[in-house]
């Protein structure tokens, strides 16, 4: 199961963390979990793939890149719209969102290599056959 492999970038400073900020972080987890479930899943397929289209745009910001790395579940529902999607453009999409966000800071772009996910969703782009 490529779901369970998913590195967490939060475990080195969560022990500094204020109570606020636990509680603020518990909540992003509880609801990146309900983001796998519900009625997300029942999205159109335009409202699936203007999420993502939003989700790359905002990531091509420099500025955004680390707080979206920062976001609970982010990076691997990016990595799910890959492997969950029958169209070529929404999967493409994410491919660009995952290079935007490899492009941040040097002290977290090894995060995005040792997360199974990704690179589950990387090998997962390269070995698809597109007739284009």
């Amino acid at each position: 199961d490529i779901g369970s492999g998913g590195s967490n970038i939060h475990g080195s400073f969560n022990s500094d963390m204020s109570d606020d900020a636990k509680k603020d972080s518990a909540k992003r987890l509880e609801l990146a979990s309900r983001a796998t479930s519900g009625s997300g899943l029942y999205m159109t397929e335009a409202a699936r793939f203007n999420t993502i289209a939003t989700l790359t745009n905002l990531a091509a910001l420099e500025s955004n890149r680390m707080s979206m790395l920062l976001e609970p579940g982010l990076l691997d529902n990016i990595c799910r719209a890959v492997h969950n999607e029958h169209s070529d453009v929404p999967k493409q999409c994410s491919a660009l969102a995952i290079m935007n966000l490899s492009n941040g800071d040097m002290d977290n772009v090894p995060e995005m290599a040792s997360n199974d996910m990704v690179l589950e969703t990387l090998l997962k782009l390269i070995r698809e056959v597109n007739p284009e």
